[in-house]
């Protein structure tokens, strides 16, 4: 093993990954030289092995060329959760692993923006807390599902049902390919709305939406569940702001985590 070049990848990658925007490779090369004192031609050498092994990925917006993580492969999210392409082999198990496919699309919810991230570490931080949740008969609602990972994952962490609701009808149509590509068509169902969902009550809600968002269904969250609600799609100097809108209604923040300055937090009610 080349253990210098090893070194460098990983500062590298930890530099990239760490980054609160895209970085161009004379970023990244300068950020390595100057931060680290590592050579360009060991920055080089290291950015072409990244790339080649499909971990980083050249992007490109308006002219301007970025280096970013691919996730045109298995990303481990948390502990146990992966998020992978469909066409993709995971082979790195790990005991309690819970591999989830994505298959790649215009809806949002991929994995690539940390909120997606975030949303799913705290579904996982729900379920192992509230093992219950794993024993209702209601099922859990992820309100503007996007891609569906969010229902996906819950039901693969052990949720029995899961409701999916966008107004996008592009999205409404992925989440339901990505349900089926899980093996989860009878235990999801996608919606346009909530008329006509025979259940008024859910056991957990998850929502990545913006803080706004967030706060005009506040009444619509306390009136359709006792359970947790997961939230992502937060600024981090937002979360002072969300937590006392919230707290104002009785519910308690329980968990909370920030990553790139976006937040995901967990909620209950207290009343």
């Amino acid at each position: 093993m080349d253990t210098e070049l090893e070194s460098v990848k990983r500062i590298l990658l930890e530099v990239v990954e760490a980054s609160h925007r895209r970085l161009t490779p004379t970023e990244v090369r300068r950020r390595l030289s100057h931060g680290h004192g590592i050579a360009k031609a060991a920055v080089v050498r290291a950015i072409q092995a990244l790339t080649l092994e499909n971990i980083l990925v050249y992007t490109n917006q308006f002219g301007c060329t970025f280096l970013e993580p691919s996730f045109n492969r298995p990303v481990r999210i948390g502990p146990h959760l992966v998020l992978k392409p469909p066409n993709l082999e995971f082979l790195h198990f790990s005991q309690g692993d819970i591999v989830i496919d994505i298959a790649a699309g215009a809806a949002f919810g991929a994995g690539e923006h940390p909120t997606t991230r975030l949303a799913l570490r705290a579904l996982a931080h729900c379920v192992e807390e509230r093992p219950d949740l794993r024993e209702a008969s209601a099922p859990m609602l992820d309100m503007g599902t996007g891609s569906g990972v969010l229902a996906i994952a819950a039901l693969r962490l052990g949720i029995n049902l899961a409701v999916g609701v966008d107004i996008d009808p592009c999205a409404r149509g992925e989440a339901e390919t990505n349900a089926r590509i899980n093996g989860l068509s009878d235990r999801m169902r996608v919606v346009e709305s909530l008329e006509g969902v025979s259940s008024p009550s859910f056991c957990m809600v998850s929502a990545n939406l913006r803080t706004p968002t967030l706060k005009s269904l506040k009444p619509f969250f306390a009136a359709c569940t006792s359970g947790p609600l997961v939230f992502s799609g937060i600024r981090a100097d937002e979360i002072v702001d969300i937590k006392g809108y919230y707290g104002k209604a009785g519910f308690e923040c329980t968990w909370a985590e920030t990553e790139k300055g976006w937040a995901g937090l967990v909620f209950f009610g207290i009343f």
